[in-house]
């Protein structure tokens, strides 16, 4: 072979060489993307869990919130004729 052509090929093979490099420094970037990204799709499912928790412990607390408030209600009402029926008791007994 002649100079130039070993020249050429010795700079194909470098060339060649370097691209390889280039290649397998990309995979090894595309894998550690992955991991990156189904770590945080692991994350953002974690997250979406917790919300949902939340989202429906906030909704049993309105609910019991509303319960509440209808027991109040009723207490109220009973207490009400409780007393009424003590002060009738109490005024017919004086009678």
């Amino acid at each position: 072979m002649d100079e130039d052509t070993m020249k050429m090929r010795k700079d194909l093979l470098s060339r060649i060489s370097s691209l390889e490099k280039e290649l397998k420094d990309k995979q090894e970037s595309t894998l550690e993307n992955e991991k990156m990204f189904r770590s945080w799709n692991n994350e953002k499912a974690v997250l979406t869990a917790a919300i949902e928790a939340r989202d429906g412990k906030l909704i049993r607390f309105e609910e019991l919130q509303s319960e509440v408030a209808e027991l109040e209600k009723v207490i109220e009402e009973r207490d009400s004729l409780r007393f009424e029926l003590v002060r009738k008791t109490v005024s017919s007994s004086f009678v």
